[in-house]
């Protein structure tokens, strides 16, 4: 009998109740259950995740985007085999990096549904035919965040660009002493960027999306850039303190 420690590290995969794995050097992968988890592999590397049955929200939000993802998904079997094979060969000029800096390369697929749920959301014109790679404005911060009583909530989204979008998210208010939000952020609203700095007031849509924000909760809100073939840049984010109630 050989016995044997296994090391590996992990951190959280967003929206989900797993944590992605990078294996020692005595183990390089495995899958299947060992207790309460689960071990397996995808496009996105090794991970593990509670053994759980998953809870089915269906928030309006939630099933606008799930609707937004079928309708790609249709809309994939309704490409040409060209099409196909141009977003197949597509995803070398894509490549990413996951969270360990390890190169990820996306399916055709995924690709095809990653560029164009970013244009669905902003309002843009889905794209049939693979891009090339165009590159867009990353913002580089986000100030002057003023929540006051007249139902306004605004801020500044600094280095923007004329001609992309801006999707602007936020979190449900959280107690003063909040400082680590990660994953909670959720889409409250998009629009037109500008050149230099782009001001926007997501006072009223925050309002239908999370309700009445009360004196002295946090508030964390951010923003991210998206262009006319959907790549989208990293996100940005800022806070405030809400000196009166809206």
């Amino acid at each position: 009998m050989c016995l044997f420690k296994i090391d590996y590290i992990c951190v959280n995969l967003k929206n989900l109740n797993a944590m992605l794995i990078k294996w020692g050097s005595m183990v390089v992968g495995g899958r299947g259950k060992l207790g309460g988890q689960v071990y397996s592999k995808n496009r996105g590397g090794n991970y593990v995740r509670n053994n759980a049955v998953p809870s089915n929200p269906r928030s309006v939000h939630q099933m606008e985007s799930r609707a937004r993802l079928a309708q790609l998904s249709s809309n994939w079997s309704g490409l040409t085999q060209e099409q196909i094979n141009g977003w197949n060969a597509a995803v070398q000029d894509f490549k990413r990096k996951n969270v360990f800096g390890d190169a990820l390369i996306l399916s055709g697929k995924n690709l095809f549904t990653s560029l164009n749920k970013e244009l669905l959301l902003t309002g843009q014109t889905q794209i049939n035919e693979a891009p090339v790679p165009t590159g867009l404005t990353v913002p580089t911060s986000i100030d002057t965040i003023s929540i006051i009583d007249d139902g306004t909530l605004t801020f500044n989204v600094n280095n923007t660009a004329t001609g992309e979008k801006i999707v602007l998210v936020a979190t449900a208010p959280v107690s003063a002493g909040t400082s680590y939000v990660k994953n909670r952020t959720r889409v409250i609203t998009t629009m037109d960027a500008t050149t230099g700095s782009t001001s926007a007031d997501i006072g009223a849509d925050y309002v239908a999306r999370f309700g009445a924000i009360q004196e002295g909760q946090k508030i964390f809100v951010g923003a991210y850039t998206v262009n006319a073939i959907g790549e989208r840049s990293p996100l940005v984010k800022g806070f405030a303190l809400a000196t009166a109630a809206i």
